[in-house]
């Protein structure tokens, strides 16, 4: 059965099926407006929070930079207030140094070398190093003396032969620069004892009365306190600023050590001809003493060679 409303009066029945459904709808449809206000609002909100967010974000990072930035130009003008102040030192010091080295050559030029005598140099000369003792007229005065100026010159040499690149595998070897050392000073040009190095003490107390080999001895003697010449020493405190290389002051230093340590050889004793010897053993021991004959003269030879060296 279906209430078709013809019991009911008019108007209850209008109100119910007609102005309460109406009404209903009505509130649902303006609850729900309220409601997608409501959304809506939020929404314009959380965009107009995330907004300001982002600004006041943006803000803070534009201010930390900008506080960066002041600081690092702060320190830049620091450091270039440092570095002008370090430069005005550094000329300061480079003039009073140049006026320095100017004072001290006219002193030079005035006290030495305006009293010196100029002569040409020849081989004969004897070439002393500064503060040696023994200085005198017969020679001129070099910082490092004689060994200083070997140093100095097979250095540069060296340097010479291996600005070509096929000489790029060149070294100076002990042998050689022995083999040099005894043809130079053997012949008559040269005085003696030009080549000397003075020590501080005895050799035997250096090498503590062991027999060590050539190359020890150098590297003993090249120490800085047995090392008597004041301008060597010098040259070696400095050896840095002079570019000078070790192998070559090693090389140097041994070939002269490998001179300077070798000892003459004693001459054999010839044989004696036993008496009653027959003559087949009398020829023989001919022949044996004419070959120690001549290797006592190659001895005799060498000795002196030792001996002037």
């Amino acid at each position: 059965m279906i209430d078709l409303g013809t019991l009911r009066r008019p108007r209850d029945l209008s109100l119910g099926t007609s102005f309460v459904p109406t009404l209903y709808n009505q509130i649902q449809c303006d609850m729900q407006a309220h409601h997608d206000n409501q959304d809506q609002i939020d929404e314009f909100l959380s965009e107009s929070m995330r907004d300001v967010a982002i600004s006041h974000k943006q803000s803070i990072v534009k201010e930390l930079n900008k506080r960066q930035e002041k600081k690092k130009e702060e320190m830049r003008k620091k450091r270039e207030e440092e570095e002008q102040r370090r430069k005005r030192k550094e000329r300061r010091a480079a003039l009073r140094e140049k006026d320095r080295i100017a004072k001290l050559k006219d002193i030079i030029m005035k006290d030495i070398v305006g009293t010196a005598e100029q002569h040409e140099y020849s081989p004969k000369m004897k070439v002393y190093d500064v503060r040696d003792p023994n200085t005198s007229n017969d020679g001129i005065v070099i910082v490092g003396g004689f060994v200083g100026e070997l140093i100095i010159s097979f250095k540069c040499m060296l340097d010479y032969i291996l600005s070509y690149p096929n000489n790029q595998n060149f070294f100076f070897s002990v042998e050689m620069i022995q083999q040099f050392f005894e043809e130079l000073f053997l012949t008559d040009e040269f005085p003696d004892g030009i080549c000397t190095i003075n020590l501080t003490k005895d050799l035997t107390d250096i090498t503590q009365g062991r027999d060590l080999a050539p190359a020890q001895i150098a590297k003993l003697i090249r120490e800085k306190g047995n090392i008597t010449d004041f301008g060597l020493k010098f040259m070696f405190d400095i050896m840095k600023e002079l570019d000078l290389q070790v192998d070559v002051i090693e090389v140097i230093y041994t070939a002269i050590c490998k001179i300077a340590t070798k000892k003459p050889e004693e001459p054999a004793e010839l044989l004696v001809v036993p008496e009653g010897a027959e003559e087949e053993e009398k020829d023989r021991i001919e022949e044996e003493n004419s070959k120690i004959k001549e290797a006592n003269e190659l001895k005799e030879k060498e000795n002196a060679k030792i001996a002037k060296l």
